[in-house]
Order: structure tokens, then C-alpha cells, then sequence
């Protein structure tokens, strides 16, 4: 919300302009408490999505140009106003150049590998021949991919039975995977429920003397793949894998 509101100021000069008559040291105060807000949840979103060095080059370099450009425009003296104050805005300048350093770091990796099915156990067969030619494009031995394809198997086990009960017709599974450093990122994308994957695998660890017989697919998992991380987006669920090559 409060990124919101501060691309809103950006792009709006009248709004910028009402705030310059707000005295400094409340907009100060006011920018530092905003700023801040913005910063860490910035972190949380990049930790929760795993940093790899694209990635932290990507968040690096937005933020020092971001910074070094809110320090001094350098687009003032070239362009017009507004737009001179508008585009030499830091967050404005630091989201641009996030924007496009993912654009081109997507377009430099191979084209993801990409399977659609239907989320129910029949489909096992279907993603087992994906992911052994998966495997066999990159390279791996049968040890590689015999992991890779456990993996497979266990992530349809962890989204079948999150999914249960629904029509396993209506309920479609997309599945794409790419190489990352000579290991496997397998994406699962489905229909959610309220159930959070990525919160059950943490909650293993606090109970290990009771373990639930439906928690046994989420172990297994975990032990197959190096990283597991779960986001859901409304009514999206996407469970992203990595398996070590």
C-alpha cells in the first residue's frame, strides 16, 4: 500500500507539489518511516523468493541507481518539466531499471521446459516421461535422475492430497522447469486452497514425535529437493522445487 502511494506521488505532480508545502521536517519524518516500510518489505519479498546472483545483481543495481539518482538527477538538465522531476524520481528510476535487468536476465536463460496436465495421480506417468527428458537434455546421470523424478512424484502427492477435495478434472497442473546453475527448478502451478504448503513443511520440525501419515509426502519431499518454497496469489497456488543436479 505504501509503494502504492509513493509511485502515485511519483507520478502525479500536483500531488508532489502539495506535499512541498508540508514543512520539512514532518515530510522528512514521514519519508523516512515510508521509505523504511518500503525497503523491508522489498527484503522480505526478495528472501522469500530466493536469491540466486541474478537476482541479487538485479536488487543491487536498482538500488544503488535508485539511490544514487534520488542523491542527484541527472535527468533534470536534459528533459522538460515535469518530466525531468518525474523520471530522475529515485523509486520511479529504481523500479524501471529492476523492470528491465529481468527482462534481460529472463531473455539470457534457456527457454523453460513446459508440461500441462490434469492434478490427479493418473497424470504420474505423463510427468515422469517430462521430467526423465528434462533430465536428459541437461545432461544427468540416473542417479540425477532418478531424484529428480521422486521429486516429481512427491510434489503431485503434496498438491493432490492439498487438493482433494476437488473435481481432479477441473483442477489443472502446469508444470515448467529450467536449468539454474546445472540443478533442476521445477515450478508446480495449480488451483489453491487455503492450505499453505511451505507452513507444513516448517511445522515438521516442531513436532517431530507425532508425525501426521499425510505429512510423510512433505518429508519426502524436502528430502529430494534442496529448496522448497510455496506462494500462493489469490487463487494460485505455486509450489517451486530445486533439485541438485
Amino acid at each position: 500500500a505504501m509503494a502504492g502511494i509513493l509511485l502515485l506521488i511519483a507520478f502525479l505532480p500536483k500531488i508532489n507539489g502539495a506535499l512541498l508545502t508540508i514543512p520539512n521536517p514532518v515530510l522528512g519524518g514521514f519519508l523516512v518511516f515510508a521509505l523504511g516500510l518500503v525497503f523491508i518489505e522489498g527484503i522480505q519479498t526478495l528472501v522469500r523468493a530466493g536469491l540466486d546472483p541474478q537476482k541479487s545483481m538485479v536488487a543491487g543495481l536498482a538500488f544503488g541507481i535508485g539511490l544514487g539518482m534520488q542523491h542527484e538527477n541527472l535527468l533534470a538538465g536534459f528533459l522538460p518539466e515535469p518530466w525531468g522531476t518525474l523520471l530522475g524520481n529515485g523509486i520511479t528510476v529504481g523500479t524501471a531499471t529492476a523492470i528491465v535487468l529481468t527482462a534481460l536476465v529472463d531473455l539470457s536463460r534457456a527457454r523453460p521446459q513446459r508440461l500441462e496436465t490434469t492434478l490427479q495421480l493418473s497424470a504420474l506417468r505423463e510427468i515422469d516421461e517430462f521430467l526423465q527428458s528434462v533430465a536428459s537434455k541437461m545432461g544427468w546421470g540416473s542417479g540425477a535422475t532418478e531424484k529428480l523424478r521422486s521429486a516429481g512424484e512427491e510434489a503431485l502427492a503434496v498438491l493432490s492430497s492439498a487438493h482433494s477435495d476437488q473435481t481432479p478434472d477441473s483442477t489443472r497442473l502446469i508444470i515448467t522447469a529450467r536449468a539454474e546453475n546445472g540443478d533442476a527448478e521445477l515450478e508446480f502451478t495449480t488451483v489453491s486452497d487455503e492450505t499453505n504448503i511451505e507452513d507444513r513443511l516448517a511445522y515438521l520440525e516442531d513436532e517431530p514425535e507425532t508425525v501426521d501419515p499425510s505429512d510423510i509426502s512433505f518429508r519426502l519431499l524436502r528430502h529430494y529437493a534442496s529448496s522448497v518454497r510455496h506462494q500462493k496469489y489469490q487463487s494460485v497456488d505455486i509450489l517451486t522445487i530445486m533439485v541438485a543436479g
